[in-house]
């Protein structure tokens, strides 16, 4: 009986203050506009330079090779749950691991040296 009204408590304590943890947020893209003009395109100047170009390479190719490491290690991670005692499949996840771990901290070095990089050029 103490487990479930200690339980009922936690749940209402959570329900509670879950709900202030979520705001509305403000689109900063839906700018419209009524004056001269409407209706037409604004060319953003995020583009014009060619390290604005190469940041947004540089960045969506780290965001990319990210997911890819975290795919990596689940896929690891379940191959050695699975391997059940079966030396050559927990072999085989446990290098996979590994490597994606290894390819975590190259990321994240391109990252740092890019960033560094990057902001002296700007």
């Amino acid at each position: 009986m103490q487990k479930i009204i200690s339980n009922r408590i936690f749940w209402a304590i959570n329900l509670a203050i879950l709900p202030s943890f979520v705001t509305a947020q403000v689109n900063k893209y839906t700018n419209l506009s009524t004056g001269p003009g409407d209706g037409q395109i604004n060319i953003s100047t995020k583009w014009t330079s060619l390290t604005n170009i190469i940041a947004f390479a540089i960045n969506f190719a780290i965001a990319i090779s990210g997911a890819i490491l975290i795919i990596m290690l689940l896929v690891g991670g379940i191959m050695y749950l699975s391997g059940a005692g079966n030396e050559d499949q927990t072999g085989k996840a446990k290098k996979i691991m590994i490597d994606a771990v290894i390819g975590l901290f190259i990321v994240m070095s391109v990252y740092a040296i890019s960033s560094f990089v990057i902001a002296y050029f700007k």
